[in-house]
Parts: structure tokens; C-alpha cells; sequence
């Protein structure tokens, strides 16, 4: 069945009377002419006159069926179908659910412009094209937060507007879950005919999951409308990495940036620079090949102490999103420092700890014999050494475990005075560390001794010991007379005796960190305390210790943020943008295990957040949100896999250069027939031509 879209322009097939007319007027009576009686030149008149009216007729018909072709062509004849199985009725009217992309990776730029504005310009060209009765919804990122408020409308005005306020969410978009609303939707609507557009980049990044919607009778029509949004030029900073073990004021911090060009063709000179409280404090020049990521060292000094915010960036590009990526730390000022144990056995560690940099920060050093531990604040300190630990019972071992779930660090020194069965039971089997075995005893008065085995890859506790990180191995080791055996139990191993056993391990318990040390630094265990390298271990060890976890609180936007805070924290606590740039976030406080956690659903914006005690505005800790990595892929979905995921074999894909009117005009009116009709109107002229010579020929021999 055909319908017009130009149908006025029908009127134009009188036109094709104009040949008929012109026969008409053009028709001469026959003249009576004497002739000689011949009777077969007269039968052989009466045969050609017969042929040439005949053809007289087809050239005529010819002639106004090639402008009744042309005239058709004008009015745009289309070829309607019906409804019928899900097929589209151009009568009918159309509920639309439009998908928009933005995501992210839509705020990339290439020549062509934002990809963004791309997408709502596509969107509006649908919206245009509906008509009264028609109804629509918008789902794009924002929308998808509050499912609850997708309504149709058939209000086109703010269909603009709503169009024009779609801004760039900080995370990627999922389109399963668009698709999953669109069928709930489209149940609800009132037209026959229903029709799905995503308009998207179609990176890769956008989340399809294998769970295919149930589309029951509904049968849309899905339309993919491709935009391309790959830049010309991107870097982007996939994650920092510090290869400290400890900060200090006035240090060094190792910063290691993994930049990434995932494009084709290699980046030109760029410029990596890092900030810390607003100040720039290293830059470095890169280049990346294709498809290739590179790590780049940058070293800054801590000239701050505390928590410190920071960033590294890249210069401008196609894509400023990835440009950027946040990071924080703990630099520590003052370290209080509680040595519980004889005088003669902590007299050694104490001197070490006096013969600290004032400038890499305080360390307060209080001494108390190990009887009187018990009567001593522990949430006043930091660290605390523990030197040869006599008799010891649960009570003990329960003020430990607190002191761990606070945060606090433990230096665990066992000597002659302990007990190893207690210890074990104590200690050993309540914190899952090493256990002690034996106390084993060398003959100095002999040379019997053992020697630390330092290992080609040390332990970032004193891989740089030295300024010079090579004379680690060459070092003279102290000689050990008397260590603990110990089994061998979950944690990281500082120092060995090689096969002989271990000198310091380091456990992670809790919110704390716990070391345990086999030989006590005293004359008669080793010759530890007279070595060069005693005093910046016990240095190291006490900073390790302390151990604000830097590089722990780091989140991607979009996703839950769980984070541990001190179990002292009022609960009026709360979360603030450092960039100033949104309002603060109130997380809701659970206690799992004695571990207070503060929790959020989700952080919008990336950027670095401080958790403050809003009673004493005290910082807590601070957290770092950055952008999904995958958005930096620009990697496109291929047309196969939408039709698996979204559970659809008949889907429309076109390009951001193909119309969208063509498509829809096809779709609700019919498909265009009107260059049948020119084609028809040529071949019906080229029979004209040829027939009319023919005609023309035999008149003359006629006559």
C-alpha cells in the first residue's frame, strides 16, 4: 500500500492529460485525393495506416505515464506495511525510549566535537520528528539513579530542556541495566508501536551483562546509533604508586605514575606533574608509544607532615578526564613511643630512638618497667616496645588486641624472662604470629655466631638503609650468639638468619602492625647495638610501625566506599570534598569486629575526601576517588555482541553520518519509492525515443 509524503504535489498528475491534449489539437481530417484504381497498393495503406495508429497510441500512453512518473516521484511515494508481529504501522503513534550515553568517556573531543553534544544532537533530531500522540522517556546516567522517576511524557519543550541539562557523569554508563528500565517502561506505554534508541560511543566500558531482558509481547525496535568518540591524542594516568615503605618530613617519596596511550599512533612530548597541598612539586617529561603503558618515576620531598592531598596531571588533551589522578598520605610529626622492660634491656633501644632527625619529625620517647605496664594509658601512645616480657596474662593480651584495633604498632622483643609456653599461648595463637620454639644459645667465647643474610631484593624496610643501595649487601653483618627459633607462620620476613630462622618479621593485624624481633639488642645476645646499622633499623622499624596506611583509601567512582577509622570518632562524622566542589557526604558508622567503618553508597565526582570528626574537627583519615580505568579504553562494541546482550535480533545500526530522518521516515511512514518511480520515468523515455524514430521512419517511406 502506498502513501505520499509530498501528497499536495498530486494534484500535478493533470499533467499527464497534456500529451492527449496536444494529439488532440494536433489531429488533421483526412484529405480526399484521386488515385489511380489499384487494389493492392490500397489493401497494402489500409495494413501500415493500422501499424502507425497503433504506435501513435504507445507513444502516447508512453508519454503521460513518464510525466505521471515524474509527478509521483515529486510526491514522495512510500510503501507502508502493518503492524501486524511487531512490524511498525505508520498510522499508528510511537512511544520512544531514548538512551543517551554519558558517560565519561562522552566528554572526549576529536575534530568533530564533544561527544556528548554529539549524542544530544542526535537526540534531538529524534525528538523533532515526533508528532502529536507521541510519547517519550530519557534515560541516560543520572536517570538511572532514580529509576523511580522515568515517566513518559509527551511534552517536547522539556524534552529539550531535559536534553540540554544532561551533563557528564563520573562513571560508566550501564546500558544493561537502561535497557532492563526500557522493557519495564515500555510495558507501561500506550502506543503500538514502541522503538529503543541508544545513542552512545559504544566503548566498551559500557556494561552489558549476559542477564537478556524479558521482552515478553512488547518486540521494540531497536535502534544503535553509533557516535565516535575516539580523541586524536590521549594519555591517561592509570594509578600512583608509592614505593615507600614509610614517609618522613623532609624525605624523599618515590612516586611511580603508570601512564597509558591506548590509541594507534604514539603521543608526542607531554608533561607529568604531581602536586601536593596545591603546590607542584615534580614534573617530568614522557612519550608513549601506541597501545603501550610506560612507568615514570618522580621524586619529591615530604616538605609537610600530616595528611597531604595530591594529584598528578598531564597536560590538556582529547580526553581531560583521565588526565588527572588523586592520591594522599601520611607524613607523621611527633611519634610517642612507649618502651615497657627492664633498665638493662632497653637501655640500647632507648639510645637509638634519642638519636633521631629533628627534622624528619619528633619522636617522644616514654620508658616504664614491664611490671608497671599495667598502669599506663596505651591509647596515649603510638608504639609500643615491648623488651623481654616477663609473666603475662589475658588481661595483657586483651589491652594488646585493643591497642592493634586503635591503629597502634607493637615492637614484640621476647628475652630470657619469657615464658615461651605463655608467650604462645598468649600472644602466638591469639594474634596468629610466629610461635616460639627454642632459645638457642652460641659459645661468643668460641666464635660460634650467626650473621644476617641480606637478600639481592631486600625488604623495603632497608632496601635504602644507605644512601648508597648497593653497599647493603656488602655490609658486615652483627654477630648473633643467642636468638628464638620460631615456626613459620603468615607474615612478611624483614630479616633471616638465612636457614637458620628469622630476626624480624612484620605482621598486619587489625588496624595495627605487629613486628616480632628473635634476639634482644643487648651485649650478650649480639653485637647489634654497636653496628652502624642499629639505630636507623630501630628508626625504620618505629615508622613502620606507626604505619598510617597511605595508598589504602583508594576508590573508583561510582563504586561503595568502606573505610576504617579510629574507634574513638564521635559519630557525627563527616565527608568532605577537599576541592570544595560539592556538599559533604554523611556516611552511616558500622562496628564489624571492633573496627568502626564509616560507609558511603557512592562517591559522585573524583577528587580527594577528608573524614572529620565534626565534633573536634578532627581528620580521621582521607580518601581518594578516581575514574574508572576502563574509560580510558576506547575499544567499541561490534554489532554481533549488542544483539546477544540485548537479546534482539532485529536492531538498526547506524553511523553518526547517516540520517536519522531517512531511517525514521522509512520506519513509521514506509520505505521511499520515489527513485523507482525516476528510474522508470528514464527507461519509459529511452522507449519513447526509440519507439518515436521508428515511427517517424515508416511515416516517411510511407510517404
Amino acid at each position: 500500500m502506498f502513501s505520499f509524503l509530498n501528497a499536495f504535489l498530486l494534484y500535478g498528475l493533470v499533467l499527464a492529460s497534456i500529451p492527449i491534449l496536444i494529439h488532440l489539437l494536433n489531429r488533421k481530417k483526412a484529405r480526399v485525393v484521386p488515385f489511380s484504381s489499384n487494389r493492392f497498393l490500397k489493401a497494402l495503406q489500409k495494413k501500415q495506416i493500422k501499424k502507425l495508429r497503433w504506435q501513435q497510441i504507445l507513444l502516447l500512453i508512453i508519454r503521460a505515464m513518464i510525466v505521471a512518473c515524474l509527478v509521483i516521484a515529486f510526491g514522495r511515494p512510500v510503501w507502508k506495511w502493518s503492524a501486524t508481529n511487531g512490524n511498525i504501522n505508520a498510522h499508528a503513534k510511537t512511544s520512544v525510549v531514548l538512551i543517551l550515553d554519558n558517560s565519561l568517556s562522552a566528554s572526549s573531543v576529536n575534530q568533530r566535537g564533544q561527544a556528548l553534544e554529539r549524542i544530544k544532537n542526535k537526540a534531538m533530531e529524534v525528538i523533532s520528528h515526533l508528532q502529536e500522540g507521541d510519547e517519550f522517556v530519557i534515560i541516560d546516567a543520572s536517570g538511572l539513579k532514580k529509576a523511580s522517576n522515568l515517566n513518559w511524557s509527551s511534552n517536547f519543550s522539556e524534552a529539550r530542556a531535559r536534553l540540554k541539562n544532561i551533563v557528564i557523569e563520573n562513571y560508566s554508563f550501564a546500558i544493561d541495566k537502561a535497557l532492563h528500565e526500557s522493557v519495564s517502561l515500555l510495558a507501561q506505554a500506550k502506543n503500538p508501536n514502541r522503538e529503543i534508541y541508544i545513542i552512545s560511543d559504544l566503548q566498551k566500558s559500557d556494561r552489558f551483562n549476559t542477564q537478556i531482558p524479558d521482552y515478553g509481547h512488547i518486540k521494540p525496535h531497536l535502534v544503535v546509533i553509533a557516535i565516535d568518540g575516539k580523541p586524536e591524542s590521549d594519555l591517561a594516568i592509570l594509578k600512583t604508586e608509592t614505593e615507600n615503605r614509610f614517609f618522613q618530613k623532609n624525605r624523599p617519596i618515590e612516586m611511580v605514575c603508570t601512564i597509558r596511550n591506548s590509541l594507534s599512533t604514539q603521543s608526542g612530548e607531554r608533561i607529568l606533574h604531581v602536586y601536593a597541598n596545591g603546590k607542584r612539586v615534580g614534573q617530568s617529561v614522557l612519550q608513549v608509544d601506541a597501545k603501550t603503558d610506560n612507568d615514570v618515576r618522580i621524586s619529591f620531598p615530604a616538605s609537610e607532615s600530616g595528611f597531604v592531598s595530591g594529584y598528578a596531571e598531564l597536560d590538556d588533551d582529547g580526553f581531560l578526564a583521565n588526565n588527572r589522578y588523586y592520591f594522599h598520605y601520611y607524613v607523621p610529626s611527633d611519634i610517642k613511643v612507649l618502651v615497657a622492660g627492664e633498665l638493662a634491656d632497653k637501655e640500647f633501644i632507648e639510645l637509638a630512638l634519642k638519636a633521631h632527625d629533628q627534622q624528619a619529625g619528633n619522636i617522644i620517647t616514654k620508658s616504664v618497667l614491664f611490671d608497671k605496664l599495667a598502669t599506663v594509658d596505651l591509647k596515649k601512645f603510638d608504639v609500643l616496645i615491648l623488651v623481654n616480657p616477663g609473666r603475662w596474662d589475658e588481661s595483657q593480651t586483651n589491652r594488646v588486641v585493643e591497642f592493634l584495633k586503635e591503629g597502634g604498632g607493637i615492637l614484640m622483643i621476647p628475652g630470657t624472662k619469657t615464658d615461651i609456653t605463655q608467650f604462645n599461648k598468649q600472644i602466638a595463637d591469639r594474634l596468629d604470629v610466629s610461635r616460639l620454639i627454642q632459645m638457642v644459645s652460641l659459645n661468643s667465647e668460641n666464635h660460634s655466631f650467626i650473621e644476617l643474610q641480606f637478600d639481592a631484593q631486600p625488604h623495603p624496610l632497608i632496601a635504602d638503609i644507605f644512601t648508597d643501595r648497593t653497599s647493603l649487601k656488602n655490609i658486615e653483618s652483627p654477630k648473633f650468639y643467642r636468638y628464638f627459633n620460631t615456626d613459620s607462620r603468615q607474615g612478611q620476613n624483614i630479616l633471616t638468619f638465612g636457614k637458620s630462622g628469622n630476626f624480624l618479621t612484620e605482621y598486619a593485624i587489625y588496624n595495627g602492625h605487629f613486628m616480632l624481633m628473635t634476639s634482644m639488642p643487648v651485649m650478650t645476645w649480639n653485637d647489634l647495638p654497636i653496628r652502624a646499622f642499629f639505630v636507623p633499623l630501630m628508626h625504620r622499624c618505629l615508622y613502620a610501625l606507626y604505619g598510617k596506611e597511605n595508598d589504602k583509601n583508594q576508590f573508583v567512582v561510582g563504586d561503595a566506599v568502606k573505610v576504617r577509622i579510629q574507634r574513638d570518632a564521635n559519630d557525627m562524622v563527616r565527608m568532605r570534598s577537599l576541592t570544595g566542589e560539592q556538599s559533604d557526604y554523611i556516611p552511616s558508622l558500622v562496628v564489624q569486629n571492633n573496627i568502626k567503618i564509616a560507609q558511603i553508597d557512592k562517591l559522585d565526582m573524583a577528587g580527594n575526601y577528608s573524614l572529620v570528626d565534626k565534633n573536634d574537627s578532627r581528620v580521621l583519615t582521607l580518601v581518594s576517588a578516581n575514574i574508572p580505568n576502563q574509560e580510558s579504553e576506547f575499544a567499541t562494541w561490534e554489532s554481533d555482541s549488542l544483539k546477544i546482550f540485548s537479546g534482539i535480533a532485529n536492531i538498526t545500526f547506524l553511523t553518526e553520518k547517516e540520517s536519522i530522518e531517512h531511517y525514521i521516515l522509512q520506519s513509521r511512514f514506509g520505505i521511499e519509492s520515489w527513485k523507482w518511480f525516476i528510474a522508470f520515468a528514464i527507461i519509459l523515455m529511452l522507449f519513447e525515443l526509440t519507439l518515436g524514430q521508428i515511427h517517424r521512419l515508416q511515416r516517411n517511406t510511407n510517404k
